[in-house]
């Protein structure tokens, strides 16, 4: 998740080429489904249940 690498939602959009409105909008819903209200949140989440996988590396992702 680009986000979650620090990136912007400005560099998310152009990376995957879609507008920034498109972008707020997904991540809108993300929030909604998460009961998130900041990246940050969700960020941690994410963190989370990727630390509770059993099949967790500590190995950087490429």
């Amino acid at each position: 998740m680009l986000t979650s690498e620090g990136h912007g939602l400005q560099h998310v959009a152009n990376a995957l080429g879609v507008t920034l409105s498109t972008v707020r909008i997904h991540l809108q819903h993300v929030f909604e489904k998460t009961n998130t209200h900041r990246q940050a949140e969700l960020v941690r989440l994410l963190l989370q249940i990727d630390m509770a996988n059993p099949y967790h590396s500590t190995q950087p992702r490429r």
